[in-house]
């Protein structure tokens, strides 16, 4: 059985592996455990990584996600994701785009798109995204120069406008993840509410549960 992929999105948690946000701990580990927590997707996110490190610390945690049959996204680098063998890239607005993307992949490759405003996330399903991330939904402190907060009304907005799946993020935790649920988003990623949690892995699966109430 081959992952599923952006298309084929479920509903639930979207876990982002932040290499800088998981501190000290082992990156495998926290793959690990964000894995046992069946999400939807697992993307790799180094900001301070070269090239090369990236592409090995995908070749990594790629074994694990083919174990766990969940696709594996790579943040920014299409370079690194196709070179790794990644199921797809997640660009944000600043990076290479998208209609240039769209012609050096493969057919079945999925490529996500970071919005902040229902205009681009329009755009971006028109341009091809086969995701639309978007946020931020409440503040957040994991960006250095966050877009501004879109709040719950703007995602809902959003996922009424296109109908590619929807993941949103920025400022989502365990205790407000059920209201980002509720406005039909195919799924929510918490970087710093999952990782620089006591338990990384209670706190993925707490707001996967909020999409299955």
């Amino acid at each position: 059985m081959t992952a599923r992929s952006h298309d084929q999105l479920g509903r639930g948690f979207y876990a982002i592996l932040d290499l800088e946000a998981c501190g000290s701990r082992p990156i495998l580990d926290v793959a690990t455990a964000l894995l046992s927590v069946h999400p939807v997707a697992i993307q790799v996110r180094a900001k301070r990584q070269s090239a090369r490190e990236l592409y090995e610390t995908t070749l990594a945690i790629k074994s694990l996600a083919v174990q766990a049959r969940c696709p594996l996204i790579v943040n920014d680098r299409l370079d690194v994701a196709l070179a790794a063998g990644a199921n797809g890239v997640h660009l944000g607005q600043d990076d290479l785009p998208l209609a240039h993307a769209r012609k050096l992949v493969p057919p079945n490759f999925s490529i996500g798109i970071s919005t902040h405003a229902r205009e681009e996330a329009r755009h971006a399903e028109l341009g091809g995204a086969t995701l639309i991330g978007f946020g931020p939904i409440f503040a957040t402190r994991t960006k250095e120069n966050p877009s501004p907060v879109q709040g719950l009304l703007a995602l809902a907005e959003v996922v009424s406008t296109v109908s590619i799946p929807v993941v949103a993020i920025g400022g989502i935790t365990p205790s407000n993840a059920r209201d980002v649920a509720r406005t039909g988003c195919a799924a929510a990623t918490s970087i710093a509410g999952v990782l620089q949690s006591d338990d990384p892995a209670r706190a993925a699966a707490a707001i996967a549960a909020a999409f299955s109430r």
